[in-house]
């Protein structure tokens, strides 16, 4: 599993060469946008048609708005319509309104009733209304707006009306005067929806983004990763925002973000010891992570798969460990413009190829050959990698299962000295003698003594995939509550619930865990059902509801191969629902053997804090990994010195697993510092999706590759940037071909270092020599 994981990593890496983008600035201030209103025939209209969704809105008054004098006016509409069950909404507008910006509007009557997509809840004070439930909106101060250019004959644009594209008509109004022209207000909401999509890591126009109905699940499983991200992000805010005050109404709640947002933008992790009620980025995800799990639910109810649930756990996940793992602050950001606003289309899809190989030339990517080492030449990624190295090496694997090893024998251990008050030591079947003392209060009257806690103590070797681990772990258990099931002979059952504060180091050799004392490890239930017949036998240990929190330092130790080593230091959380290990040892003259299988329902991972070495340098990381095997069944088996592993998975039926990374590169030439994240989901049995990004003020940049083992599949990659202009390139025995599109529309076509575009224009891309 290592060597599968490290491979999805750097096979995903080397899908940077080929990102594309288009060449940064800091720039602020784009130049304004001149759009001359179009000549219509006379009695023209256009139908703009959306979807109205904040929670979806049923029986929304839909209003075409004026901007006048740089506000809007609704009290003479241009258009005006009704949502249906769906959201769904269509305003015509004639073409006396062509050419000019107006806003398209949605309020609510005493017929309007709003879905409701925030995990907690809807309701206020005795009210209750759940995820899933429609409930009336606030008539009063109800309403989501977005704001459209201008329109002209022969177009049918999508407005939809969300969270956050009110929130960056309220941005954009705000820059507004009453002397504002056409031009400026054109470049005021161009700039607005460039700043949201930055801060949000939003990809495409927000207004023309589908909305997806995240209460329910057949339409949640339908919708693509980027259109799940966006739609989670807008009930999210609004959650985020009630946690400081229940009280408030989610109209409240999203006027309240706003305007913090107006004022100060916003923190990536808000010191709430000075700004208590500020909402963060860290607060939004975990709302989305609350929404995600709500989701889940639902489905499981209809019975219904949603493919991109594991993905989407992962990359929010480490999102939200990313921005946990950033400073307390009280500054906040409005996001960055991308310097390509108001550009052409085409002329976006040239500035993608400039800086696509500006990228290139930065990251100095090795081939894509086998016998290259991926990123093995760049001093941009040279940390990056040795930590990767580190996260996925068989000395840390070792070292936390030897951990988790112990903190089950703990458990165990309390767990036999519940039954044997007497009990000073227990020894577990992998051979962890666990020292056992209990503290005592005594009863000043009756003199009763009563035991209050257990110290439970490890140290020694334990064995872990036929290594050594040296064991050093100090535990205190608390309200751990035990019972008897059954026992008879040869068959003995046992339960445990416990929660387990932990500290201690863990030592595999190459690598030093140090778990601080404020972890801790608490499991809904432990199950061991042990059986003795002649020759054999048998455990079979089943745990649910575990939760893993620790706080380490894992560090690499110097050796001959390492002369300058990665250390780490953070947070690691596990969640686990079930695990069913049953093993069963046989003997007999001629020899033994040794069988175990495993049964492993839904995981979840994060890791997230700094990565350093001895040198001094630094960086900031995260990772996440969601994997579920309902339905698979792994084995192994050790007979004659001989091991033989199998599984029962098939490309229609495969554990699922997805992994994200985020970490900070600094890229030579013109790209500089940068934000990079990886992830990767499980397709087939052996195959995945992977995808990589680069991220700096105003630019996203992704790379998205299926990793197979199939050498006859053509390689393909896709890539794309924060205007939507995307690449898909593809190799054919060494050879690369491709073509270069914005909303649907072909502007350029690449052949080897070639590239064609639409205007008949050359230029040069060397990024596959």
């Amino acid at each position: 599993m290592n060597t599968y994981a490290r491979a999805l990593i750097l096979s995903a890496m080397t899908a940077v060469s080929l990102t594309q983008g288009c060449s940064c600035s800091d720039d602020d201030d784009p130049a304004p946008i001149v759009i001359d209103p179009p000549v219509t025939e006379e009695g023209e209209t256009v139908a703009v048609t959306g979807t109205a969704a904040k929670g979806i809105v049923r029986s929304g008054l839909v209003a075409a708005c004026p901007l006048v004098s740089g506000a809007v006016d609704c009290t003479a509409p241009i258009a005006t319509g009704v949502t249906d069950d769906s959201g769904l909404y269509s305003v015509t507008i004639p073409e006396t309104s062509f050419g000019a910006p107006f806003v398209v509007r949605v309020s609510a009557n005493a017929d309007t009733r709003m879905m409701c997509d925030i995990a907690a809840g809807c309701g206020i004070g005795d009210t209750t209304i759940n995820f899933g439930e429609l409930y009336a909106p606030d008539t009063e101060t109800f309403k989501l707006d977005a704001i459209v250019p201008s329109v002209s004959v022969n177009t049918t644009p999508t407005v939809n009306l969300t969270t956050l594209t009110d929130l960056s008509s309220s941005f954009a109004l705000s820059s507004l005067t009453a002397t504002s022209n056409l031009d400026e207000i054109i470049t005021s909401i161009s700039t607005a929806n460039s700043r949201i999509a930055d801060l949000f890591d939003i990809d495409e126009d927000i207004t023309s983004l589908p909305v997806v109905d995240l209460t329910n699940p057949a339409a949640v499983a339908a919708a693509n990763l980027e259109d799940l991200n966006y739609n989670l992000l807008g009930p999210s805010i609004i959650g985020a925002s009630r946690l400081d005050n229940a009280a408030r109404t989610v109209e409240q709640s999203l006027a309240d973000f706003t305007t913090q947002f107006l004022a100060n933008g916003v923190v990536t992790n808000a010191d709430d010891s000075i700004a208590a009620n500020t909402v963060d980025l860290a607060e939004i995800f975990a709302q989305a992570n609350q929404i995600i799990t709500q989701v889940s639910q639902a489905a499981t109810v209809a019975n219904v798969t949603i493919p991109t649930l594991s993905t989407i756990t992962t990359q929010i996940t480490s999102n939200q460990n990313d921005a946990l793992n950033t400073p307390p602050s009280t500054e906040g950001s409005q996001g960055t413009v991308s310097d390509t606003v108001g550009l052409a289309a085409l002329d976006k899809v040239k500035q993608f190829v400039l800086t696509l190989g500006d990228v290139g030339a930065s990251v100095e990517m090795a081939s894509l050959g086998d016998d290259k080492t991926v990123l093995g030449e760049s001093e941009g990624f040279e940390m990056q990698v040795e930590a990767a190295e580190l996260a996925t090496s068989a000395g840390l694997e070792d070292a936390v299962e030897a951990t988790a090893m112990v903190v089950e024998a703990m458990a165990r251990a309390y767990e036999a000295y519940d039954e044997d008050g007497a009990l000073t030591s227990w020894t577990s079947s992998d051979g962890i003698v666990v020292t056992i003392t209990p503290t005592t209060e005594t009863n000043a009257e009756t003199q009763e003594q009563t035991v209050t806690s257990v110290a439970l103590m490890v140290a020694g070797d334990v064995m872990v995939n036929q290594s050594t681990v040296a064991i050093d772990m100090a535990a205190t258990v608390d309200g751990v509550e035990t019972t008897d099931d059954v026992s008879s002979e040869g068959v003995e059952t046992e339960t445990a619930m416990g929660n387990v504060m932990i500290g201690g180091t863990a030592d595999s050799g190459s690598v030093s865990l140090t778990v601080k004392d404020t972890s801790h490890f608490s499991v809904g239930s432990l199950m061991a059902v042990m059986s003795e017949n002649e020759g054999s036998e048998t455990e079979d240990l089943t745990v649910t509801d575990v939760s893993l929190m620790l706080n380490i330092t894992a560090m690499q130790k110097v050796s001959e191969t390492v002369a300058d080593p990665i250390s780490f230091t953070g947070q690691l959380n596990t969640t686990l629902s079930m695990l069913d290990v049953n093993e069963t040892w046989t003997w007999s003259d001629n020899g033994g053997s040794e069988s175990t299988t495993l049964d492993v329902e839904a995981v979840n991972f994060s890791l997230w804090g700094s990565v350093s070495n001895s040198s001094g340098d630094s960086m900031k990381v995260s990772f996440s990994a969601v994997g579920d095997g309902s339905g698979v069944t792994f084995s192994e088996m050790w007979s004659a010195g001989e091991e033989t592993a199998t599984d029962t998975e098939t490309d229609e039926n495969y554990a699922d697993l997805s992994v994200a990374l985020n970490f900070d590169a600094n890229l030579a030439g013109v790209i500089g510092a940068v934000k990079a994240s990886f992830s990767a989901t499980r397709s087939a049995e052996l195959a995945a999706t992977s995808t990589f990004s680069l991220k700096w003020p105003g630019k996203k940049l992704t790379a998205t590759a299926t990793i197979d083992d199939d050498d006859s599949t053509a390689q393909s990659v896709t890539m794309k940037n924060r205007d939507g202009v995307t690449a898909v390139f593809t190799e054919d025995d060494g050879d690369w071909t491709g073509s270069i599109s914005l909303k649907g529309v072909e502007y350029a076509t690449v052949d080897g270092v070639v590239v064609n575009y639409s205007d008949d224009t050359f230029g040069s891309l060397d990024i596959f020599e």
